[in-house]
């Protein structure tokens, strides 16, 4: 894993920074 941001989970639908903020969770709230 390099350590460029953001990563993304398995499918890419979200994508995650190092401090394990999740960038859609407005999203995925809904």
């Amino acid at each position: 894993v390099s350590g460029d941001q953001p990563i993304y989970n398995e499918d890419n639908t979200i994508a995650i920074v190092l401090n394990g903020e999740i960038y859609n969770y407005l999203e995925i709230r809904q």
